[in-house]
């Protein structure tokens, strides 16, 4: 039976209705671009921050985990340590691969203060690293590393003299200095620019004004100063090198005063990009530290073993300017991959220096009540067939023991350190 008139208009007011519900429902479901509908897209765009903040991070390169210009310092170093325990056997190095006598600066005095202000540097990169964690956490790394350096400092000492153990050393020097820096640096920059000022300004006087017991003020000579004085007091004369230890108790500030500014350093090296701008501004600020310690030691004496002030602006200085050649070398000009040896020994300077230092010092022990067996090495081997070279020849063998373990660790991804 067909349907009359009246049925008709009546479907057609009920499909009219189900097509005006239809319409305002996609109307009310939101439009993608160009005005297509995208229900599907309702999801993704609750976490629409995420892709806004993936493009900002193309536009601002992340700053990478590790420096190349102090990997390369710390390489430098750790070279330039190898030679100087070469140094130690009977066949002497030249004079300016050997620390100086007293007064006066040769190369081999900045191979420390070359140290402490990379130490400081690298803070920056591990404070940016422990951004947001626990401060008890923070503090215990801390305590950990001047633990692990102190140990492994005099574990090396009893190998090379079991008695007297001598309480100082690089990596006791290393370990402490950095600790109390680490503590001064938690503190807002303006005061660790105040904290360094005093620190040089102060050791400077006291070096000047105060008179040890039996010694008249001012007076700077190789047995007879302030800092033997307090170093013998605090830790014994059989427990340090006599006349003057450069590296006991009493010139520690001074080198806590270099770990400030390396961190000062670090955190403005971290903030710019590669290249020559970066450079030149090492270079520069370098140039000028070294005038003023050259300009400060004619009338207080640049001396190494006591930690003068202008020993301490010298040596921050060519570190500086050390620092303006190895990030041309390594990060901006061609050929980088030449100094990739190098710069393998710095990413895990514990080790590089621990296994030639450990070798030395096990060889350096009297063997039979005469000479060590390092002495009769040098005396019957090297030098009598490489002549003044012996101790270059010697640095190179320890050199490529060590780095044969260290590249290993580095071609596997592991950096060891306190």
């Amino acid at each position: 039976m067909a349907p009359t008139r009246r049925d008709t208009d009546t479907l057609s007011r009920a499909e009219e209705e189900a097509l005006a519900r239809a319409k305002r429902a996609v109307d009310q479901r939101p439009h993608g671009r160009g005005g297509a509908t995208t229900p599907a897209k309702r999801k993704p765009a609750a976490s629409g921050p995420r892709p806004r903040t993936s493009r900002a991070r193309r536009r601002r390169p992340a700053t990478p985990a590790r420096s190349a210009t102090l990997d390369l310092l710390r390489g430098v170093g750790v070279v330039a340590t190898v030679l100087l325990l070469a140094g130690t056997a009977p066949s002497a190095l030249p004079p300016w691969a050997t620390p100086s006598a007293w007064h006066g600066v040769e190369p081999a005095d900045l191979v420390l203060p070359l140290f402490l202000v990379v130490a400081g540097a690298a803070m920056a990169w591990r404070d940016a690293t422990a951004a947001g964690s626990p401060v008890w956490r923070q503090v215990a790394w801390a305590l950990r590393r001047v633990v692990v350096l102190v140990a492994l400092g005099l574990a090396l000492n009893w190998l090379a003299q079991p008695e007297p153990l001598r309480w100082s050393g690089l990596l006791q020097r290393i370990g402490l200095a950095t600790f109390l820096g680490w503590l001064v640096t938690r503190l807002p920059r303006a005061w660790q620019i105040a904290a360094v000022a005093l620190t040089v300004a102060g050791w400077g006087l006291a070096l000047e004004r105060l008179a040890a017991p039996g010694v008249g003020r001012g007076v700077l000579r190789p047995d007879e100063n302030l800092v033997a004085w307090l170093d013998t007091s605090l830790l014994g004369p059989g427990h340090l090198v006599t006349p003057t230890d450069p590296l006991g108790l009493a010139s520690l500030p001074a080198a806590v005063a270099l770990v400030i500014g390396g961190r000062l350093l670090g955190g403005w090296l971290r903030g710019r990009p590669p290249g020559p701008a970066t450079a030149a501004a090492l270079a520069v600020t370098g140039g000028w530290l070294v005038v003023l310690g050259v300009v400060w030691g004619q009338l207080t004496p640049l001396n190494a073993t006591l930690w003068t002030p202008p020993y301490l602006l010298f040596s921050a200085g060519a570190v500086l300017a050390l620092a303006a050649l190895v990030h041309l070398a390594g990060e901006v000009l061609p050929g980088a991959r030449l100094l990739a040896p190098v710069g393998r020994l710095g990413r895990n300077a514990l080790p590089a220096y621990l296994l030639p230092a450990g070798l030395v010092a096990i060889a350096s022990r009297p063997v039979g009540g005469g000479a060590s067996a390092w002495t009769r090495l040098v005396e019957r081997f090297a030098a009598p067939v490489f002549g003044d070279l012996a101790p270059f020849v010697l640095a190179g063998l320890l050199l490529a023991a060590a780095w044969a373990v260290v590249g290993r660790l580095d071609a596997r991804g592991w950096h060891l350190r306190a």
